[in-house]
């Protein structure tokens, strides 16, 4: 009876133990489940978030920027970062797009030059976050420029007759030693164009010069003007020539010619014959300055004002007005103008001689250079490799000097591989 009674026992006892395992496997499940499920989520919201940036990107390439930003919204994950440039730029292009078309739709006698250029300089920045983005930035962009052509064109005539009376009636009150007139007129005319060519030297510095003698004279009323030691800072007049002379051409030298052609008309004895050789030498200087500052005004002289130009910087390349440069700032015009006239090659040469000599305007002159032989590239059926590489190479030394063709009307189709370039 006892044997039955311990098998019976041990029997049940081997039932009881697998009973006793089902809470610890239900507490591990139950603990390894979570982990499982995680992880499938995290991976599904991964392939989710990437979908979605996937999604926006194309919206954004096909310029639907309203679905595009809200779905770079909601990127989450590894993407975030570039979702919020993405976001970045759509914002900064609707705002440049809303604030050039508001620019351009102000009334007629509202839309002048400076707003033209203000909406111009806004399709420009939108451009250049997208250059083939929505709402037509390209062609509104070409609209005002043409616009601002023809406004431009208009009042020039008016201007240009404008400036030539002050210019010729300042450089009366000049000669005339009338400095209070002539500082009004020279300022008048600096107002208008600082950079305004009259009788070789720039309306600005003109300015500027015309303000100190006007200053001068009413100081001394007459009088020798005075040094700051005191000094008297006068043409000598006594019988000590050599002193006269010296004094004449340190004058020349320092650009004061005016001064100068004073003192050397007073220069007698032996040096009166050194005098009147360096009062012809001012004499021609200016009047070649003045012929070169002529021509320029007219479009088809270039060449010829250029050479006057030189002629003055031949008598002193640092003169008044700065001849040197002026001529090379011709070389420059002439180039450009031969862009426009269509005349490629002879542009290209005009722009390498301006490069040669000056680094003032290189990088415009570089952009022209590029803007001519990239010209000749599509004329010539995008058969010559060599002019695109050149074109190229111009280009990235205009963009390597920071210039932006703002302003500046050349083919959309030139100036997209300018804008698309790197370097």
């Amino acid at each position: 009876m006892i044997e039955p009674l311990f098998s019976s026992a041990r029997a049940a006892k081997g039932r009881i133990l697998p009973r006793a395992l089902i809470p610890v496997l239900v507490v591990g499940l139950a603990l390894a489940i979570p982990r499982l499920g995680l992880a499938a989520y995290q991976a599904s919201s991964e392939a989710e978030q990437q979908e979605r940036y996937n999604q926006a990107v194309q919206a954004y390439t096909q310029n639907r920027f309203t679905d595009a930003r809200t779905l770079f919204e909601g990127v989450r994950g590894s993407h975030s970062e570039e979702a919020k440039k993405y976001l970045v730029n759509i914002n900064a292009y609707r705002e440049a797009m809303q604030v050039a078309d508001d620019a351009m739709r102000r009334s007629p006698d509202e839309l002048d030059a400076a707003n033209l250029d203000f909406a111009i300089g806004k399709y420009q920045e939108a451009i250049a976050i997208k250059s083939d983005g929505p709402w037509n930035p390209k062609e509104k962009l070409e609209k005002a420029i043409a616009q601002k052509g023809k406004i431009l064109l208009q009042s020039r005539p008016s201007t240009e007759a404008r400036d030539r009376n002050f210019c010729d009636k300042l450089l009366k009150a000049s000669a005339a030693h009338a400095y209070d007139q002539a500082k009004y007129l020279a300022c008048a005319l600096a107002n208008d164009d600082p950079g305004y060519s009259c009788g070789g030297d720039e309306a600005l510095r003109l300015c500027q010069q015309m303000k100190e003698l006007a200053q001068i004279g009413s100081r001394h009323s007459g009088s020798a003007p005075k040094t700051q030691d005191g000094s008297s800072a006068s043409i000598p007049r006594d019988a000590n020539q050599k002193s006269v002379f010296d004094t004449a051409k340190a004058a020349f030298e320092a650009n004061d010619f005016e001064k100068a052609r004073v003192a050397f008309q007073r220069v007698a004895g032996e040096e009166k014959a050194s005098a009147q050789e360096y009062l012809a030498k001012i004499g021609q200087y200016e009047n070649s300055m003045r012929q070169g500052a002529k021509l320029s005004q007219q479009d088809e002289k270039y060449g010829e004002a250029r050479a006057a130009y030189q002629d003055a910087a031949k008598i002193k390349p640092d003169g008044p007005g700065n001849p040197q440069e002026q001529a090379g700032l011709m070389a420059l015009q002439q180039g450009v103008s031969e862009f426009y006239d269509g005349n490629y090659s002879q542009a290209g040469q005009s722009l390498s001689d301006y490069v040669q000599d000056n680094t003032q305007k290189a990088d415009i002159a570089h952009f022209y250079m590029g803007a001519c032989e990239l010209a000749r590239f599509f004329l010539t059926g995008d058969q010559d490799g060599s002019l695109r590489e050149q074109a190229l190479g111009d280009f990235r030394k205009a963009k390597e000097a920071g210039f932006r063709p703002k302003n500046h009307e050349v083919s959309p189709k030139i100036l997209k591989v300018y804008e698309e370039l790197a370097f």
